[in-house]
């Protein structure tokens, strides 16, 4: 038993004096910490580096001004369902058309489910009755009127979100200068 112990200890000693010496070695640069170099199996300080001359900074080109852009209000193609369309597509912030229909309609909607909810226990009850009595059901006015109600007011509620959420384009005003060989002025271009 104590061969054993003693063999353990001096094996683990063993171990810990070979990872001790490998520790202190080093194979390459990548084994030494920060900025050491490897050299003969020490990590030492590196070597300093020789300052470099800066070198010559190259002339910068000379600016030029950009050349003057002459429009023309004649010049410009008409608009066409397309550009009008992608113009309509990039507004994104113009108002609502009536926050108080888009509310409006949302709540309308919204009550839409009351009577559908009377209608669904109304076909429930009618349901579970036609299995206990042979008289057939007598809910089929609420259900039929529940019905009715429902689709009014989805009706009236959906149109309401549609037209209430819609956004609208601000009135804007655009002035824009033009110059050709013959004349120049002003064009204002109104957006309403």
């Amino acid at each position: 038993m104590l061969l054993r112990v003693l063999t353990g200890c001096s094996l683990g000693v063993a171990c810990l004096l070979f990872a001790a010496a490998s520790q202190a070695a080093c194979g390459s640069d990548n084994d030494c910490p920060g900025e050491q170099v490897c050299e003969s199996g020490a990590c030492v300080a590196p070597p300093p580096a020789a300052a470099a001359s800066p070198a010559p900074a190259a002339p910068a080109p000379p600016v030029t001004p950009p050349a003057p852009v002459t429009r023309s209000i004649a010049a410009e193609p008409p608009e066409t369902a397309a550009t009008q369309a992608t113009r309509r597509r990039a507004i994104t912030g113009g108002k609502r058309h009536s926050t108080g229909m888009m509310v409006g309609g949302i709540i309308t909607s919204g009550l839409a489910v009351f009577p559908l909810y009377i209608a669904f226990l109304g076909s429930l009850r009618c349901d579970h009755s036609a299995f206990n009595s042979s008289d057939g059901c007598d809910n089929s006015s609420y259900i039929t009127g529940s019905l009715i109600v429902a689709t009014a007011l989805l009706a009236v509620g959906i149109p309401l979100i549609v037209i209430g959420s819609k956004r609208e384009a601000a009135p804007s005003a655009r002035l824009a200068p033009w110059a050709t060989p013959q004349s120049a002025g002003l064009g204002l271009r109104l957006q309403l």
